[in-house]
């Protein structure tokens, strides 16, 4: 015979108190302040992209840049960045500037999320962002949107969505709140 999954009132009261605080705490921490944006990079995993460096694009160096590209992995690939900076750099007469920012799967959400980063912070004399395939355009966020998404951090990118992709969107945001709530303690570096 099994045990009951809740052996008292107290118990799921409790039970119930901890799952509402889970699924609330993103909106709780919103509201008692998040950490600064920089820290959503410090927590994703190299595995998953190039987040460090992205980090360091975005939030540490403070040049303009001449041309940005933006997109998933596969922009780091199949660009060659030393290439276009070298023959940029002909054509202009000077050092040219050239930057990437990638994380790994494609997403516009994703892409929209790492160009605002970088143009709040530098200024780009051309963004170019690579157009995710047909077949893996959808409403769903991004398959890593829980590492980078926060509450209250784009109100605007969400506010016209749908309410089923709003409740897609806060649930990754719910993954991720454990992950935010560790940077407010300690930066969640990865080597």
């Amino acid at each position: 015979m099994m045990s009951p999954a809740v052996w008292s009132n107290r118990h799921a009261v409790g039970l119930i108190s901890v799952i509402g605080i889970l699924l609330l705490l993103p909106v709780l921490m919103a509201v008692v302040g998040l950490p600064p944006r920089e820290t959503v990079y410090s927590g994703i995993r190299i595995e998953t992209g190039a987040a460090p460096y992205d980090e360091r694009q975005v939030f540490v160096e403070k040049e303009p840049v001449d041309i940005l590209f933006v997109g998933s992995s596969l922009l780091v690939r199949g660009v060659d960045l030393d290439y276009v900076q070298s023959e940029l750099s002909k054509k202009l007469g000077r050092p040219a500037r050239v930057r990437f920012v990638a994380l790994k799967w494609q997403g516009l959400d994703m892409q929209y999320m790492l160009m605002r980063d970088f143009l709040e912070h530098r200024k780009a004399g051309l963004v170019i962002m690579v157009m995710p395939n047909l077949a893996l355009v959808g409403d769903s966020p991004h398959i890593q949107a829980y590492r980078w998404m926060r509450w209250g951090d784009f109100p605007s990118s969400t506010a016209d969505l749908p309410f089923s992709s709003r409740v897609s969107v806060y649930g990754a945001e719910v993954l991720g709140a454990p992950r935010q709530l560790l940077n407010y303690f300690r930066a969640n570096r990865h080597p």
